[in-house]
């Protein structure tokens, strides 16, 4: 996977943690500073029940991007988690749990990205991307249509010369069996 992808898998967790109301969500680039990820992705939740919901709601999002889960830990826990994407790691944790790992400090080296802005222009170029796509397709029906008509009008015109042909043949033929009715009427 290239690191862009990385980071696609990293803003669509973030934002699965902020849609199930975690705090302090960030995403911290790690590109070139650890062997571990390319990526971390931290959240801090208030129950139990919402640490379920954000890693549920990040597994079912990343599910959808064909990104499988390689690995899970603390799965018995209320207080933390984390999901292994590969390139990506996704944290969640209470305030305690947060305050005790302290991974703002381990990462401090990291890049802090603005995830938020960062979604944003992601999801405007995938809309423009698919904009395009589809302008490029009608763009190809458009031009299939108008060679449809040309073709329709040369077939429509040679059909055309084709009756015209095969009616002077036919008033060449009846002219003929006159001339030779006249001519035998004649003997």
């Amino acid at each position: 996977m290239e690191k862009e992808d990385f980071k696609r898998i990293a803003l669509i967790a973030a934002d699965a943690a902020s849609s199930k109301k975690a705090e302090d969500v960030k995403v911290l680039d790690l590109c070139g500073k650890s062997v571990i990820a390319e990526y971390i992705v931290m959240s801090v939740i208030e129950s139990g029940p919402q640490l379920e919901a954000v890693m549920q709601e990040t597994e079912d999002r990343l599910k959808k991007e064909d990104m499988a889960i390689l690995n899970r830990d603390g799965m018995q826990s209320k207080k933390w988690r984390v999901q292994d994407y590969g390139g990506v790691i996704v944290h969640s944790f209470d305030r305690e749990a947060a305050e005790f790992y302290d991974l703002d400090h381990v990462y401090e080296e990291a890049v802090l990205i603005d995830w938020e802005a960062e979604l944003k222009a992601m999801k405007e170029a995938e809309k423009n991307a698919k904009k395009a796509e589809k302008e490029a397709k009608t763009k190809k029906t458009a031009a299939k249509k108008k060679d449809a008509v040309k073709t329709v009008k040369k077939t429509s015109s040679a059909g055309k010369a084709a009756k015209t042909s095969a009616a002077k043949t036919a008033k060449k033929a009846a002219a003929k069996k006159t001339v030779r009715k006249s001519a035998k009427k004649a003997e």
